[in-house]
Order: C-alpha cells, then structure tokens, then sequence
C-alpha cells in the first residue's frame, strides 16, 4: 500500500506557542533573491561603488573588478541612504540606476553592471527630460522593475492633480 505524503507544510515545535516551517526560503536558495535593508549615515560622502560595497557586506556576493568608473565615482544621492527591506537584486538595481544593467556570476559570487545602452563619447548637450502620458505597459522599459514603474505610476498621480489645478488658474 502506498501511504500518500501530506500537503501541509512540515513544522516544528519550537516554543509552546511557537511553530516553524521547516525548508529554505528563497533567498536562501537564490542568494539574489534575499531581503536586505541599508542605511548608510548621511554624514558620509560616499560613492555608488561604496554603497555597492556596503550593500554586499555579509551577502555572499561581492563587486567584480570591473565597475565602470561612469557608475563607481557618482556621488550616491541622499534618497539611497535607506533602502528595503528589498531583495538584494531589487536594492543593487536602485543604487546602480536605470542606466545600468545588474549582472550576476553565481558560481563566482559576483556582481556587475554593463550600461544599457552605449553613452557617447564626447557628450556635452544634456538632454531634457520627455514626459510620458500614458502609464500603459507598453510604454514602459522592459528593464524596469515593478517597484520602479509602481514608484513612477505613484509619482504621476501625485502631480497630475497639482499640475491640473495650476493649469485652470
């Protein structure tokens, strides 16, 4: 007779009122995948490649050798002094920036970024910002995360309002 495994979750007694589920969560199965939290104090003058560093202390992971000197020297902006809880890939994305493309190397452990798209060599017009009517998925960059186009959507309706009510006075 085949005796038919449970579907409920294994746990164990760790406490009278205190259960856990025995197995591994996902970030510990998929290193990227692990909450982290940072908060770099704001006294600090710091980089993007210090952040980096910072970031991936006590993850497993660790910056490859060949960080763009175009992402590593920027300044790090006050609003990625604190980040998270986010997954440790979602938290590298933020700090790196759109621009930039996360890499990963799991058997070495290492991270990196390769820009987007190629910057021109001789740069010097800045380009002004273009601003979006339409929020619909198709006008979004595939390479955005949920949570960057959840921020975007947010900050759109939060501006929509005020600049209606500029626009009729």
């Amino acid at each position: 007779m085949m005796e038919k495994v449970s579907d409920a979750p294994q746990v164990v007694r760790t406490g009278r009122y205190q259960l856990w589920e025995l197995g591994t969560s996902s970030g510990q199965e998929r290193l990227i995948n692990q909450v982290v939290r940072v908060a770099i104090p704001s006294t600090l003058s710091v980089t993007v490649k210090d952040a980096l560093t910072h970031l991936l202390a006590g993850t497993g992971y660790h910056l490859c050798d060949q960080v763009s000197p175009d992402l590593a020297n920027q300044p790090l902006p006050l609003t990625h002094r604190n980040l998270g809880p986010a997954s440790l890939h979602e938290a590298l994305q933020v700090l790196a920036g759109p621009a930039w493309v996360l890499q990963q190397d799991p058997r070495r452990r290492a991270v990196c970024f390769r820009a987007r798209t190629p910057a021109p060599e001789n740069a010097t017009e800045i380009a002004t910002p273009t601003h979006q009517t339409s929020t619909t998925a198709a006008h979004l960059d595939a390479g955005e995360s949920a949570a960057t186009q959840a921020h975007q959507a947010r900050m759109k309706a939060r501006l929509s309002p005020a600049s209606q009510k500029q626009e009729s006075e």
